[in-house]
């Protein structure tokens, strides 16, 4: 949790301090805040459905899936860790969103109402929330380690990838996709600690 709040820290330095110096940099070349790349060819249709994963719309499919599966296995404790996770953290990051009101570095044409959505980024934001409370549940259950790692790491590379689209698509800084990440990560652990702390041991199906 402590490397995660250092790199919101420092994401939210290079936002709100640096103005982008440090996010241009980072850019290279990949998407230039002057106009959005063309909406064409292989890499950009890949990121596309990269992108999807970290949508509000696939990931209140998901999530609502989850927790149904766990109420209807009268898992509880499960229910409720899912909906605090993935529902409390994406209350929280969009509450953020409005706060901060920033810039995007450029948009696609007709969305002018997503302007000033652009801290942290939601969809890297999500993808954290979705993949990564999906993973902290079943390695819950898991008792191997390899298979734990297995988890957390596939986990982490959706998100990563989701999170990559977006700067590559040119809708999002990396300090955006950085803070999204972290907040989703500290968000996560935060509940995790919480119900550990409960010593509440799962039921089983």
């Amino acid at each position: 949790m402590a490397a995660a709040l250092v790199v919101l820290a420092t994401s939210s330095y290079w936002f709100l301090a640096d103005r982008h110096a440090v996010d241009r940099a980072l850019l290279l070349g990949l998407a230039d805040p002057s106009g959005s790349p063309e909406f064409e060819g292989a890499f950009v249709s890949v990121a596309w459905s990269f992108t999807a994963l970290g949508s509000p719309e696939v990931v209140f499919v998901f999530a609502a899936a989850m927790t149904l599966f766990f109420a209807l296995s009268s898992r509880w404790i499960e229910t409720v860790h899912t909906v605090a996770s993935i529902a409390g953290g994406a209350a929280a990051g969009y509450a953020a969103k409005a706060v901060t009101g920033l810039v995007r570095p450029h948009h696609a044409p007709g969305s002018s109402e997503l302007l000033h959505t652009s801290f942290p980024s939601g969809h890297a934001l999500l993808a954290t929330l979705l993949f990564g409370t999906a993973a902290v549940l079943a390695a819950r259950r898991c008792k191997r380690l390899h298979l734990q790692s297995y988890l957390v790491a596939t986990a982490a590379g959706i998100s990563l990838a989701v999170g990559v689209s977006r700067v590559y698509l040119g809708t999002h800084w990396p300090s955006d996709v950085l803070a999204g990440w972290s907040f989703g990560l500290i968000w996560i652990l935060l509940v995790d600690a919480g119900r550990a702390r409960l010593r509440v041991r799962p039921n089983s199906v």
